[in-house]
């Protein structure tokens, strides 16, 4: 995570480990735990996760392991390094979609020389979101008045 870990994580997750042998079934499930515990961890879920759906989104691909680091670091800046406060979370994540939208890789695949529904249709696609008509249409018309979110239909 490009950090140092927190004291108390750090002794509990090794602590998980060194209660076994590590050659024993025990050990094994030990590690089990500790990685479930890692990606269930908030932090994990609202930075790495968020980083990792966004270039799986609009680039239909997974980040190499730099750029992984580097955009999950920016975005832990802008959100303070604080994983409890949402309203803090959520705020760095819109300053983080801000930059990336201003990107040259995001440019080239969307260059602003596509029509709205142009762009909507690439970016659901390379997604791989196969949405009703009526929602591609709704992001279309948002996109033309100019707004930033539109709520999708609950299905």
């Amino acid at each position: 995570m490009s950090r140092e870990p927190d004291p108390d994580g750090l002794d509990g997750w090794t602590g998980t480990l060194k209660r076994c042998a590590s050659d024993s079934p025990c050990f094994n499930t030990a590690r089990i735990k500790v990685v479930r515990a890692f990606f269930d961890a908030p932090e994990t879920q609202v930075s790495a996760f968020f980083v990792y759906r966004l270039y799986v989104a609009v680039f239909g691909r997974t980040p190499q392991f730099a750029e992984f680091l580097s955009d999950r670091q920016q975005l832990a800046t802008y959100c303070h390094n604080d994983w409890s406060d949402l309203e803090q979370i959520v705020a760095g994540q819109r300053i983080f979609l801000d930059e990336w939208l201003r990107r040259e890789s995001f440019r080239t695949a969307y260059p602003e020389t596509l029509t709205p529904e142009e762009f909507v249709n690439r970016l659901f696609d390379t997604a791989e979101l196969k949405p009703f008509i009526f929602e591609r249409t709704q992001q279309t018309e948002a996109l033309r008045a100019g707004r930033k979110e539109v709520k999708c239909s609950a299905r």
